[in-house]
């Protein structure tokens, strides 16, 4: 009666206070603020074709395939660890929910930041409807505040009603989603379409593989040989290096050779009486010129020298 009136006073809904009441069997999964729970649907909603049968590996590569345009930039909703944590136990709700009720879940997980990764919190609620795996997303990647008890404020679901005024992400659609009522936040899968492409982005076909296991065959042989030749290449300047080195040695001790010098040829050795004959001519000549002897005793005297050779 007290925790009643106490809500009543805070002005707090009963839906904001849900898990405070939840039966244990309803809760599929929790740790701290994050849980995977069954809980009923908004009132006036179509009832689900529950419950439904999936896979773990199924429902997880559904959920992989999810990704949302932040800051225009796009980012997977969920992490591998969130998708590991909540895989098996939305499985599990999604085959135990009747038609009047939905899985919903909380999960924290490190997602970009202003600066870096931070713990962001991902709000939810899934429901079969129409063939499709249907997700209404409340809170995506959005900032926590450790201090807040969760009893007093919960992490905002997703509603069919309508999106959160504050929601500034877009979720993007691939082969096999589509929005529903173009809303940003809510989002439809058909299985069949969506882990078909998972399949085909896992497994090649088998020309596929033959055909690029011959371009791996033959780029290896193409390395080999340009790895021969190189060995080859290798090999040979190696020789020519010491051959090289091996001539610089034996330069180095072979002897030098004195440089020869040129020979001089020798002057030619004066005739000493030449020499004597002429200058005794050109003494007799500069005695007549001067008119000291006569022609006549010049010629007898020129005749006597010229006679002596």
């Amino acid at each position: 009666m007290k925790t009643l009136m106490l809500c009543c006073l805070l002005g707090f809904s009963s839906a904001s206070f849900a898990g405070w009441f939840d039966n244990n069997e309803n809760v599929l999964w929790q740790f701290r603020d994050q849980f995977v729970r069954i809980e009923a649907q908004e009132s006036g909603s179509v009832p689900n074709q529950h419950p439904v049968k999936f896979a773990p590996d199924q429902i997880r590569h559904l959920l992989a395939s999810l990704t949302v345009q932040r800051d225009t930039k796009l980012y997977p909703v969920f992490t591998e660890t969130e998708l590991k944590l909540i895989s098996e136990p939305i499985t599990k709700a999604l085959s135990m929910a009747r038609p009047e009720e939905d899985v919903s879940f909380a999960i924290v997980g490190m997602h970009p930041g202003l600066l870096t990764n931070e713990n962001r919190v991902v709000t939810g609620r899934i429901f079969f409807q129409q063939q499709q795996l249907q997700v209404v997303f409340g809170l995506l990647h959005e900032e926590i505040n450790e201090k807040q008890d969760r009893r007093l404020y919960p992490f905002t679901l997703g509603s069919r009603s309508g999106s959160l005024e504050s929601t500034k992400w877009k979720l993007q659609t691939s082969a096999g989603q589509v929005l529903v009522a173009e809303r940003p936040d809510w989002i439809a899968l058909t299985p069949k379409t969506v882990l078909a492409q998972v399949v085909s982005a896992q497994l090649l076909k088998p020309e596929q593989v033959a055909r690029e296991t011959a371009q791996v065959r033959q780029e290896t042989t193409r390395l080999n040989s340009e790895q021969k030749q190189l060995l080859e290449n290798t090999s040979r300047l190696q020789q020519e290096v010491s051959q090289l080195k091996q001539e610089v040695t034996t330069l180095k001790q072979a002897p030098v050779a004195p440089i020869a010098k040129k020979a001089v040829a020798p002057a030619p050795a004066v005739n000493a009486a030449t020499s004597s004959v002429e200058q005794r001519l050109l003494t007799l000549q500069q005695l007549r010129d001067k008119q000291l002897i006569t022609e006549q005793e010049y010629q007898q005297r020129r005749l006597k020298i010229l006679d002596s050779l």
